[in-house]
């Protein structure tokens, strides 16, 4: 049973790193989440909600993943982006509470790409 005003709350951060749904859940693999990949056969449909779900899911969900690709679209027409010495290879990440962090500083540099030095 649970408490009158007791709230819950669903672990997201543990659903998302579950190694059952996640074979190496803290590698970065975007592969795993196109419709080739094997695991997308066998996983659970709600072992990602990064916004939630239902009735109460995030109400600006549309909106931040519009204005996620339309950033990196920009960034990567504009830009020549290149890994700067002092960045350690392969990348460790470290278990915060939200999102997944690199251990150490990572040091990139963006390269303004040729057609954009002619049209200045």
């Amino acid at each position: 049973m649970v408490p009158k005003d007791m709230t819950i709350v669903v672990p997201i951060w543990q659903l998302h790193r579950d190694p059952e749904q996640w074979p190496q859940p803290d590698k970065f693999d975007p592969d795993r989440f196109s419709s080739d990949a094997k695991a997308t056969e066998t996983r659970h449909p709600m072992s990602y909600i990064p916004f939630g779900a239902g009735p109460r899911n995030c109400p600006g969900m549309r909106f931040a993943q519009l204005e996620a690709k339309l950033a990196l679209a920009r960034i990567v027409k504009n830009y020549r982006l290149e890994v700067c010495e002092g960045t350690p290879r392969p990348l460790t990440f470290t278990i915060p509470t939200v999102a997944i962090n690199p251990a150490t500083p990572v040091y990139i540099k963006a390269v303004p790409r040729e057609s954009n030095l002619k049209s200045s």
